[in-house]
């Protein structure tokens, strides 16, 4: 029948769907996968606070709890939007949390260096940068 969702997030996207396969809808798997997807997402990034500084044995600054937790914040406001989910998060050496999506391809990175802001990047086929906007916390 319906994907065994683990996240308690997706048992909730799992009866919505049943309300809507009763009512002769969709099944809306892929509204379960994206948010398994975004579930996924979060909990790498949650992960990401046992970092200590020198995480990757050549000097990295582990993310601090303010970027981790805007980093988190964008993923809400990212899902809410429908802007498909990234495949990866990642911590980078220097402190920031980086979001990569395959289509459209477009990284966001998250940094806090003095006030917490966010880059997103989106790329043209070939790999050109299309775009990249800087936006500061408040903007979300």
């Amino acid at each position: 029948m319906l994907l065994d969702c683990s996240p308690p997030s997706a048992y909730v996207a799992r009866s919505e769907c049943s309300s809507r396969v009763a009512a002769g809808r969709d099944l809306c798997s892929d509204d379960i996968r994206r948010r398994r997807m975004w579930a996924n997402i979060r909990r790498k990034i949650e992960l990401m606070r046992q970092l200590a500084d020198d995480w990757d044995g050549a000097d990295a600054v582990a993310p601090t709890p303010s970027v981790i937790d805007y980093a988190i914040k964008w993923t809400y406001a990212f899902e809410n939007a429908a802007s498909g989910s990234p495949y990866h998060a990642m911590a980078l050496p220097d402190g920031r949390i980086s979001m990569v999506w395959e289509s459209p391809r477009k990284i966001l990175e998250v940094e806090g260096e003095g006030r917490l802001s966010a880059t997103l990047i989106t790329f043209q086929p070939g790999g050109t940068v299309a775009e990249a906007v800087r936006e500061p916390m408040e903007s979300i």
